[in-house]
């Protein structure tokens, strides 16, 4: 009897799985091993027995408890992504492991090395449908019983301990960096003619306000991770959204040397939102796309009413690389360094969160990048 389903096509490992007959087999021969259960349920954190295929055929309670699920036979043959509930998980007929987005995942890697013997190790980071971000390490490793091989797959949840460290390393980053900018100008009081008194008490006033909207974001987002943020909804019009968020971009030092545009045919509707959670969005989609772009670039900023929905969009030339566009969503992915990946993912946060919309993107070499949120009109004003 062949012990594996007929060969899929895959983006990155293999698709096939081990038949339910085989499954079960491998369930019973590890079932019957002395002490076995007894040992992975005297663990605290989550421990899983894989078979070739990726498929779990064995796990502790204390992973049955992370997903929720009481009986083992629930998930006897999934994959990690499947039991996790990966947003890719399902995108391809061959599951976790299969799509072009699991290349830059670290539990696949990690089975990699264990497949060749080796103990592997890693961090990944796993989107789920329910909204929440997981991150996670892994530890593999290979073992044989009855001249079957199998894998252990030990994971930990290291949400916590990266959310609170990438929210300290971006408060601290941007905290000082605009602290620093203010005592620079409170030096030059020292120094400047009192003529530039005026024009340096402006640049104060900036620096102040800069300051309280990067605590402000800090505390939001912190909020929205916990679900103690409380949006407090009001009917707002999307152009006059568009208006306001890009005109205090245009001051922006990151939009120096580029142009930020309103598309002229931007419609104007209303909607009913938290006021600052939509101004943060919108803002994060035009910071995020100055940062992307070069002297010269020109980043277009729309809003169109279709089909129920407002939709807002931001575009800039630049094209993200495959290892971006795979991550972009992320909590603490960035391009700028450790721990300053929160824009993107804040927005995925709070919009689909909080407003009953939705946050997408695209990037090509033919059309640079858009991102787009996709927010509900407020039919009663309509």
């Amino acid at each position: 009897m062949n012990p594996h389903n007929p060969k899929q096509d895959t983006q990155f490992l293999p698709a096939e799985r081990s038949t339910r007959d085989s499954l079960i087999q491998d369930f019973s021969a590890l079932q019957e091993i002395p002490f076995f259960k007894e040992i992975l349920n005297t663990i605290p954190e989550g421990l899983l027995i894989l078979n070739h295929e990726r498929q779990i055929v064995f796990c502790n309670t204390a992973f049955l408890e992370k997903v929720k699920i009481k009986d083992i036979q629930d998930i006897l043959g999934v994959r990690l992504g499947e039991a996790l509930q990966c947003i890719h998980s399902d995108e391809t007929p061959g599951g976790c492991g299969t799509t072009e987005f699991c290349r830059d995942c670290g539990a696949p890697k990690a089975l990699i090395m264990a497949t060749m013997g080796k103990r592997g190790e890693a961090e990944c980071r796993i989107s789920q449908k329910s909204g929440e971000a997981l991150d996670i390490k892994v530890w593999t490793s290979k073992f044989e019983v009855e001249g079957n091989s199998y894998m252990s797959f030990a994971i930990t949840d290291i949400s916590d301990t990266k959310r609170r460290r990438s929210l300290e390393r971006l408060f601290f980053h941007d905290i000082l960096n605009t602290a620093g900018n203010l005592q620079g100008v409170a030096d030059l009081f020292e120094e400047a003619p009192t003529e530039q008194n005026h024009e340096l008490m402006k640049l104060v006033r900036t620096l102040s306000e800069e300051l309280i909207d990067e605590i402000e974001s800090q505390r939001e987002i912190a909020l929205a991770e916990s679900g103690e943020l409380d949006p407090k909804p009001e009917v707002l019009d999307s152009l006059e959204i568009l208006e306001t968020v890009v005109f205090a971009y245009r001051h922006h030092p990151a939009c120096f040397g580029k142009k930020l545009m309103i598309d002229p045919e931007s419609e104007s509707a209303p909607l009913r939102l938290d006021k600052t959670l939509i101004r943060r969005v919108v803002g994060n989609m035009i910071m995020n796309a100055l940062e992307a772009s070069s002297e010269g670039d020109c980043v277009d900023v729309g809003a169109a009413a279709l089909d129920g929905v407002i939709q807002f969009w931001v575009h800039n030339p630049a094209v993200m690389s495959d290892a971006v566009r795979h991550q972009v969503f992320q909590r603490s992915f960035s391009t700028k360094g450790a721990g300053r990946g929160l824009g993107t993912y804040s927005i995925k946060l709070l919009v689909e969160r909080y407003m009953n919309g939705t946050a997408s993107f695209s990037s090509n070499k033919d059309k640079g990048t858009r991102f787009t949120v996709d927010l509900p009109l407020d039919t009663q004003v309509c």
